[in-house]
């Protein structure tokens, strides 16, 4: 199939998006385009469960079995790319129950997450991130490493609109402080915990419900913690057990030892 594309997700997404009527999340990971995605890769798929399975002996959990895991784990990345094609083929249908959303918006990596941007577009919410998509649209977005992100982000919520984040990861370029995720101290994003707290604005974590597609929002006070700290603690530990909840399904397990600040909790 020709394409203008070279990232080899974006390439996976556009070949998904051709044959949508047909297509099954076991016939996704089959498809000869994912071959070159990593997320497929047994490499990210062994570091997935080695940091899953790290996290349970740390936090003295009750783990999933490795095979149960690693299958919930590929469906879920084969969802994600399911509904990113959908997402570029308008075929697309989500919504937020709570029409009242907050100024200050966190969310993470899950499966449906692609289908949310057209939503977003539509209510004005801007989203951050690190690179635009080809399925993202031409929504409103704020991109990580534009020097003047910040600026853009205090004029775009003077405008009384919504700017949402993803919790789950940390850019080293970043502002973070190392905050208790899943059981260890994780480098976390504070710019937009700071901003709700200098400017005592609402913030609220984004979630899906477990197997539903229904998205619910927990809400905080800024002006209701001592510190910054107590407000970005308290939405971590939500969010810490909310991915607990159905962890094959968060998107992210390979890359959460990046954030671990002890070299001894590297991945060998």
């Amino acid at each position: 199939m020709e394409t203008l594309f070279e990232n080899p997700e974006d390439i996976l997404i556009e070949r998904i998006a051709t044959s949508l009527s047909g297509v099954t999340l076991e016939g996704i990971v089959k498809l000869p385009e994912s071959i070159n995605v990593d997320s497929f890769s047994v490499k990210l798929m062994e570091k997935a469960w080695w940091c899953y399975d790290f996290i349970i002996k740390m936090t003295d959990g009750k783990p999933l079995k490795k095979e149960n895991f690693l299958n919930g784990y590929t469906k879920a990345w084969a969802l994600f790319y399911l509904e990113a094609a959908k997402t570029l083929s308008n075929r697309t249908l989500t919504a937020i129950s709570d029409k009242r959303l907050p100024p200050i918006l966190w969310t993470y990596h899950f499966p449906e997450y692609p289908s949310l941007a057209p939503y977003f577009k539509d209510n004005n919410v801007g989203a951050i991130v690190k690179r635009c998509a080809p399925w993202m649209g031409n929504g409103k977005y704020f991109l990580i490493g534009d020097g003047a992100i910040m600026k853009k982000i205090l004029i775009w919520l003077e405008k009384g609109e919504t700017v949402i984040g993803m919790l789950d990861y940390a850019y080293r370029s970043t502002h973070n402080s190392f905050l208790n995720f899943l059981g260890i101290p994780s480098r976390t994003p504070m710019g937009l915990f700071e901003i709700a707290t200098r400017f005592s604005l609402d913030v609220g974590l984004l979630f899906p419900l477990p197997a539903t597609r229904q998205l619910e929002i927990i809400k905080y006070k800024s002006s209701q913690f001592c510190s910054v700290l107590d407000l970005a603690n308290q939405v971590v530990n939500d969010l810490s057990r909310i991915i607990m909840e159905e962890p094959q399904k968060w998107l992210l397990w390979p890359n959460i030892n990046h954030r671990w600040e002890s070299d001894i909790l590297k991945y060998k």
